[in-house]
Parts: structure tokens; C-alpha cells; sequence
């Protein structure tokens, strides 16, 4: 993930699945949703120590 297009694919592609998990932990949506997106702010800052695979 190096593009805000890599970024972009990741959210699309991984959004529903993980919405769906933190519901299920969380216990709302709402939770979940804030939980999801801190997630892939995280992911974009740390972009360049994560591995390929």
C-alpha cells in the first residue's frame, strides 16, 4: 500500500467484512464504524513498515 489508490481498493474491498466483525465485538454500528476507520487511518501512517502478503 504506497497510493491513496492502494489505500482506496483496501478500504473498498475490506470495509463490509470488517464492519461486520467489530459489530459483532462492539456490540453497535456506530462503534464499529469509528473502530474501522481508525484502523485504516492507522494502516496508511504505518504504510511504509508493512509487509507485502
Amino acid at each position: 500500500m504506497q497510493t491513496e489508490q492502494d489505500l482506496e481498493q483496501l478500504v473498498r474491498a475490506y470495509t463490509p467484512a470488517l464492519l461486520r466483525y467489530c459489530t459483532g465485538i462492539l456490540g453497535n454500528e456506530h462503534d464499529a464504524q469509528d473502530a474501522v476507520q481508525k484502523t485504516f487511518i492507522k494502516a496508511w501512517q504505518r504504510r511504509y513498515t508493512l509487509r507485502d502478503g
